[in-house]
């Protein structure tokens, strides 16, 4: 098999000679007068050039029928238009085509060029009910389509002057955003020799611009290369421009319709096409030679002479204004030929504060336009001369993923953007690794780039189809992104335990694409424009890339030298050793050896993290290896990744704090010097009902705190858990609250007490919650504390009793339920951690929870506790004894008389060991418990299946996830104690 033809199913196929074609072809369309474009059409701009009419000898003629005839044939049954990819599709189409309607069924027109009788009132009358409907189950909050803002208020006034109007839930923020856009308008904008995007969406513009003054504006015939625009312009100026209507006939000859009538959102598309073609076929291997000298020669002409022309800046056609998109293709793709180009021109125009604009003034920024930049970037001859922008673009990019923000504007397919990081974070550890980028800090790779290159590989490799393919609906330019994104994020030694499954996912994707080459210019609808589009030639050249790089992925790897290898703490033999422990566990024996070794080592890349930042709250004194550490990232990857990733990784990161904080708290709270003093725990019970947890509005400084004042920082080391918006130092005690003396030994104790309140209660993303939901959390995070001193004090009174038994009698007070309820399970977190988490995943602006689903909040959170706490009172009974704390076991209901009649010479000696009856007795009494253990975990599953409909999607997955993780500890314990026992030395006598 060599590296460019490979057999399947006994056909033969030729990369190499696929990639020939393609550009040969893309050279011989790019050199037409009118330039190429290789867009879907539009229902939307075709409607628009519908409408155009002019009057020839008296009579008012349509100019292009074909049009209006294109719309009649594609109108659907249910009366609107197709919608391809997303809602604001069929928004835009049935709107634009609706109009066209009405002005046609409203204008004489006895000309001969006029359709035939089409049968308008049914036809209006459909359109306009499909219209109503969609519009009622629009989604406007996700919308970024190009222009919407714009061109749906526009075309809903224009609709208003025929008397049909719409009402509907995401009308009022439409409009709001529409404000936001027109209070920048100027209609001097469009009068000067400056062009601005709103061209490319003039007809949102109509009644209120003089369109006679902006034929200055025109390229190549065209406003912005967009049908729609020029449309608009054509029928809005007062004399008729020539040179316009042969743009448009040159679009319906030109483009994909090939004179049927139909017409893209963009004419021509030449860079745009040029770029992406020979980028993706240069990045994936192919040699210049292989493309054709002569035809890549035509092509690289064509974007060098515009960057040129255009100081180092170029738009997505000749002429048209710059952007950063095509601009950093462009810079990459000379690179790629070996031709040295600068990135100084992009810097100076798209360069921001926190990351780089694809045009100025956008609404939000591009996820894949910043990737392409920073790939260009990386590519240039000199990248280490460009630290600072390489620095920044990958901090966004980071920040962006790891908030779960890759939704990209201009394309609908999230496996897009990932095949962008891929092949970009790849060539950016590279050369990290290589020294080009001495200046790139450390921690940058360590802890975000490493992480979210491994989250992109598991995540590409979770969502294969089992025929091999990508896609819900199996797309062939989706799979071959998928390829793509594997080939780039698996090529290092951390993944090598996963090589196997990854060369069995390449081969099965790259069969797949074989197989399904005749589809691969029946491209799916993923791009975004006005309305979504697809590109046949984009398709077929990501497919024949991946084939490329598939056939040539076993004989490429880059083996990193030890300045990346020592960053990354999972070894071959570590994470086998993990997964074989793991896959033991109930929760996990069913997942695949694969993913519980991805998680094992996607949480091993949260752990440097985690180490750096444990002993910022809470001190270590008196114990032994926090061997816990290991197992926290570990439990929230797998249950993540098991319930199918839910979670992003800023989610994962806090719940990975909260959950390291727990088991310090529980650490901290044992070691108070004196705790099960009752005068030091009526001291530590005051100070825990004075701390000031609630969130506060403003700082004792004046100062309002808000998780933004750190939202567009580009300091790279922001893991500490502490910030400036949770800092210790702006909180100071309340003496005048204070009931007891407090002796100088408890104020570090307060200290500590206090920073961990603050970080609970105070974190940037907590005090966006409802203020019912804070006050909840406040009262839970107090009972936690509590229940640890009333657990603290209980161990004071079983270290009195004899020490002749082997599992000592607790003479409680309570019942065990009541113990278990108000003292054991509370001081397990979980109730506390739960209600941190509903804070985490919802916000304040949300609708407040109903009585049920409230109270099966608290009830699942009270099961969910209780499970828990017998679980590890099952794991950690012999630690318990040792240290004569709390245990379920140790209270009276487990002692049964007739089993409980031990010779009196079979008394236990601790250190000796245990005789074969007090062994049994001990197995009975966790049997007891498994079985009330159990009774808890059904009692979790029902609240569940009642809680999750009644909240939203969010609450009800981050739930899911930590439910799944308590299970998971409680499971661990059973079969291994990992928490951290007190030092020998420190226990005393």
């Amino acid at each position: 098999m060599s590296s460019s033809n490979y057999s399947i199913l006994g056909s033969q196929y030729n990369d190499a000679q696929d990639a020939l074609l393609t550009i040969s072809a893309l050279a011989n369309e790019s050199n037409r007068p009118c330039g190429s474009g290789s867009m879907s059409p539009s229902i939307y701009d075709t409607a628009w050039l519908a409408m155009i009419s002019q009057d020839i000898d008296g009579e008012t003629c349509w100019t292009f029928p074909e049009c209006f005839q294109y719309l009649l044939e594609t109108q659907l049954e249910s009366g609107g238009w197709v919608s391809y990819a997303s809602q604001v599709d069929g928004i835009l189409n049935t709107m634009g085509a609706l109009l066209a309607l009405l002005k046609h069924s409203t204008t004489l027109s006895p000309s001969p060029r006029s359709p035939a009788p089409w049968n308008s009132e049914l036809r209006i009358s459909n359109a306009k009910q499909n219209l109503q409907s969609q519009l009622q189950q629009w989604d406007v909050d996700v919308c970024d389509h190009v222009g919407f803002e714009y061109l749906v208020p526009a075309l809903m006034t224009m609709l208003e002057c025929y008397d049909i109007s719409f009402s509907f839930p995401g009308k009022e923020l439409l409009l709001e955003l529409n404000q936001m856009k027109m209070a920048k308008f100027r209609p001097e904008l469009f009068y000067g020799s400056l062009q601005t995007t709103a061209l490319h969406s003039l007809e949102a513009f109509i009644g209120k611009i003089d369109f006679d003054r902006i034929g200055h504006q025109k390229c190549l015939g065209s406003i912005m290369a967009s049908p729609a625009s020029t449309a608009a312009y054509l029928m809005g100026c007062s004399t008729w421009d020539q040179e316009a209507e042969s743009y448009l006939r040159s679009v319906i000859t030109g483009g994909t319709g090939r004179g049927n009538g139909g017409v893209a959102c963009a004419f021509p598309t030449t860079i745009f096409e040029v770029t992406w073609v020979l980028s993706a076929l240069l990045s994936a291997g192919f040699t210049v030679d292989e493309l054709g000298v002569y035809n890549v020669k035509r092509l690289s002409g064509i974007i060098e002479k515009e960057f040129q022309d255009r100081n180092g800046i170029v738009g997505f056609a000749p002429q048209l204004i710059p952007d950063a998109d095509d601009t950093a293709k462009t810079i990459l793709t000379l690179n790629l030929l070996g031709r040295p180009t600068s990135p100084d021109g992009m810097i100076a125009n798209f360069e921001a504060t926190s990351h780089f604009r694809t045009y100025p003034g956008e609404r939000n920024a591009s996820f894949s336009a910043n990737c392409n930049v920073l790939n260009a970037l990386l590519h240039v001859e000199n990248p280490g001369q460009y630290t600072k922008q390489i620095s920044k673009t990958t901090i966004f990019l980071c920040k962006s993923w790891m908030a779960g923000n890759i939704t990209d504007k201009w394309n609908l397919c999230h496996q897009y953007p990932m095949m962008l990081l891929a092949q970009t974070f790849r060539k950016l550890i590279i050369l990290w690794d290589q020294g080009t980028l001495p200046e790139l800090p450390e921690q940058l790779i360590t802890d975000q780039v490493l992480l979210v290159l491994f989250q992109i590989l598991y995540k590409t490799l979770a969502r294969q189809n089992p025929d091999g393919s990508w896609g819900k609906n199996v797309s062939c330019e989706e799979t071959a992104y998928a390829l793509l994104t594997l080939v780039d994020s698996s090529l290092f030694q951390w993944t090598a335990c996963l090589d196997e499954h990854v060369g069995n996912a390449i081969k099965l994707g790259r069969d797949f694409l074989v197989k399904s080459r005749h589809e691969w210019e029946n491209a799916s609808y993923t791009w975004i424009e006005k309305v979504s589009y697809s590109s046949s030639v984009l398709s077929k050249t990501y497919s024949i890339a991946a084939c490329k790089a598939a056939n040539d992925y076993s004989t490429i790897s880059y083996q990193c030298t030890s300045k990346v290898q020592s960053l990354v703490q999972s070894s071959k033999a570590k994470v086998t050793k993990f997964a074989s422990f793991f896959s033991r566990i109930p929760l996990l024996e069913s997942e695949p050896k694969w993913k519980l070794q991805s998680s094992i080592i996607e949480g091993s890349l949260f752990l440097p993290r985690l180490r750096r930042i444990r002993l910022e709250v809470f001190p270590r004194k008196d114990m032994e290896e926090d061997k816990y550490l290991e197992y926290i990232p570990f439990t929230w990857t797998a249950c993540n990744n098991k319930d199918g990733g839910p979670l992003e990784a800023d989610l994962l990161w806090d719940m990975m704090v909260i959950s390291m904080l727990n088991y310090q708290a529980d650490e901290f709270m044992e070691t108070i010097e004196d705790i099960q003093s009752p005068d030091t725990q009526a001291i530590i019970k005051d100070l825990i009902h004075n701390l000031d947890v609630l969130p506060r509005e403003e700082s004792p400084s004046g100062s309002t705190t808000s998780g933004d004042e750190t939202s567009e920082s580009s300091d790279v080391e922001q893991t500490s858990i502490s910030s400036k918006a949770t800092s210790c130092e702006s909180y100071s005690p309340c003496p005048e609250k204070d009931v007891y003396q407090r002796p100088p030994v408890m104020a570090s104790t307060e200290a500590t007490l206090r920073k961990f309140s603050n970080h609970v209660m105070q974190h940037p993303r907590i005090i966006t919650a409802s203020p019912a939901s804070l006050a909840h959390l406040s009262n839970q995070l107090r009972r936690f504390l509590l229940a640890h001193l009333d657990h603290c004090a209980d161990n004071a009174i079983l270290a009195q009793q004899p020490p002749n038994l082997s599992i000592p009698v607790f003479p409680a007070k309570v019942t065990f339920y009541d113990w278990m309820q108000n003292t054991s399970a509370v001081d397990t977190s979980c109730p506390y951690s739960f209600a941190w988490l509903v804070c985490r995943t919802g916000h304040k602006n949300g609708p407040p929870p109903t009585a049920v689903a409230s109270y099966l909040q608290q009830d699942l959170a009270n099961h969910l506790a209780a499970m828990c706490r017998m679980y590890n009172d099952y794991g950690s009974l012999a630690r318990d004894i040792a240290e004569s704390n709390v245990n379920s076991l140790n209270f009276p209901e487990f002692q049964v008389s007739e089993s409980r009649n031990p010779d009196k010479h079979e008394t236990v000696n601790r250190i000796k060991g245990r005789s074969k009856t007090e062994d049994a007795e001990a197995m009975r009494r966790k049997k007891e418990l498994m079985e009330l253990a159990e009774y808890e975990r059904s009692c979790v599953v029902a609240a569940k299946e009642r809680l999750i409909p009644l909240v939203s999607k969010r609450v009800g997955e981050a739930l899911g996830v930590l439910i799944n993780v308590t299970d998971l500890y409680g499971q661990i314990y059973v079969a291994r104690d990992i928490a951290s026992r007190m030092r020998r030395d420190a226990l005393g006598s």
